[in-house]
């Protein structure tokens, strides 16, 4: 089920798409603990096909024309795209910090399990994260 709306993210991204593509990326991350959208995908990509987004970077959270919202950095990523991931990433990490499962069978602690992933992982987002610091 999740490897169809995975592919509906792609096809997406082929159309660029891209927030919509996102969505679907993060659903199957979310709903599937095998999939990591973050993480850079081996894909076999025909050579006459125009190159397209196989994994999130950071989420599309901005609009292409909106010069104010949508301000691009010296290294080509949206402030606005760059704080939406930080958002996500600090929402799964509080879902899967002790203080919100302790005591709670509903959501038992995460950390050291493959189930949880926060964007630590994510060279690309690590990369943002520098960047951005480096911009403060």
């Amino acid at each position: 089920m999740m490897k169809t709306v995975h592919e509906l993210g792609l096809a997406l991204s082929r159309k660029e798409f891209n927030a919509a593509a996102d969505f679907c990326f993060l659903a199957a991350n979310l709903l599937d603990s095998d999939y990591d959208c973050f993480e850079q995908q081996d894909f076999i990509q025909n050579d006459d096909e125009e190159p397209f987004r196989k994994h999130i970077t950071l989420i599309n959270a901005s609009l292409p024309d909106d010069k104010y919202y949508s301000t691009q950095t010296s290294y080509g990523w949206s402030i606005t795209d760059f704080q939406a991931t930080e958002i996500y990433d600090f929402a799964i990490r509080m879902k899967h910090s002790p203080e919100s499962s302790q005591g709670s069978d509903e959501y038992p602690l995460l950390q050291g399990s493959d189930e949880y992933r926060s964007l630590q992982g994510s060279d690309e987002y690590q990369k943002c994260r520098l960047e951005y610091a480096h911009l403060l």
